[in-house]
């Protein structure tokens, strides 16, 4: 078991050549661009989200008012018919008095 310890301590990241660290400090420096280029990512996907909702709820919006403006028409279709339905009653009755 202590053959194991110097081998994992020989692994363990840290490495005193200037190469090793300057290799180690740009590949830190493009994680940081990459997660700052993510992050980024991530909030212009946010901001398109956002966008895509507000113009659904626009849209839910405007369905529920043609909705409620198709419901008028077709009450206002049912009163003119039974207005319409009435008025022949009144002129077939008028014609058969004369």
């Amino acid at each position: 078991m202590s053959d194991q310890a110097p081998a994992s301590h020989q692994h363990d990241g840290h490495s005193t050549s200037s190469n090793s660290q300057g290799a180690r400090s740009l590949n830190d420096t493009h994680r940081a661009d990459q997660h700052m280029s993510l992050e980024g990512k991530l909030h212009e996907t946010e901001a398109a989200l956002n966008e895509v909702a507000h113009v659904l709820q626009e849209n839910e919006r405007k369905v529920h008012d043609r909705q409620h403006l198709i419901d008028d028409l077709r009450h206002q279709t049912e009163h003119l018919k039974h207005e319409a339905a009435l008025f022949d009653a009144k002129t077939d009755s008028a014609a058969r008095n004369h």
